[in-house]
């Protein structure tokens, strides 16, 4: 379910989606999906590079789709439901993808943002709030556009369009109480504290 958050909207039974089978076709080897809504349930799982792959699939098999992300809004029955994804309001190019919320969980967001021919993805996981969550997306963002010479806030473009790169940001010290180490990994995704973004000209 593209936009919004709202599980009530998940209709398809699992037995439809063959979760398993599914994500391990599209590379997500970690994966098990066990409903379509994303509620709790003790056998489903996934991890953040899978939530990478799963975003880059969708952009790449369905890119005449894909602008359904960036929604702020859509209207059905006579209501109005907002995109829960509140940075495309605050951010320039932001254009996706997916937020999420379990207790088990906590809050997470599959981010992604589009400017002067650089694609960005990122996946954030485990926060304790939204604002928490947007602020390290932000951050990760802004740190790697300014690393190749773009206005990390305007959708101004001076530099043309560099060449394809995987780059791990460190978060920034005092995001919170949820601040992040500035701990950098090399290959691994990570969760809050340890945030991984993707740049794909």
């Amino acid at each position: 379910m593209v936009n919004p958050q709202h599980a009530n909207l998940a209709t398809m039974r699992k037995e439809e989606l063959a979760g398993a089978e599914t994500a391990h076709r599209l590379g997500m080897t970690a994966t098990q999906f066990r409903n379509a809504s994303g509620l709790p349930d003790p056998g489903q799982m996934t991890t953040a590079r899978d939530m990478l792959t799963l975003a880059m699939r969708l952009n790449d098999d369905f890119p005449n789709h894909y602008k359904l992300f960036a929604l702020r809004s859509f209207s059905y029955g006579g209501r109005t439901y907002a995109n829960h994804n509140t940075m495309m309001n605050s951010y320039a190019g932001m254009d996706g993808l997916k937020t999420g919320y379990t207790r088990r969980a906590g809050f997470c967001l599959v981010g992604t943002t589009e400017k002067c021919g650089h694609r960005l993805i990122s996946i954030v996981l485990g926060c304790r709030g939204p604002q928490i969550r947007n602020e390290v997306v932000r951050q990760m963002f802004c740190s790697y556009y300014t690393s190749i010479g773009l206005d990390p806030i305007g959708e101004y473009c001076p530099a043309p369009p560099q060449e394809s790169a995987i780059v791990d940001i460190p978060c920034s010290r005092g995001v919170s109480r949820d601040r992040c180490r500035g701990r950098r990994r090399d290959r691994l995704p990570g969760r809050c504290h340890r945030a991984r973004g993707r740049c794909q000209s």
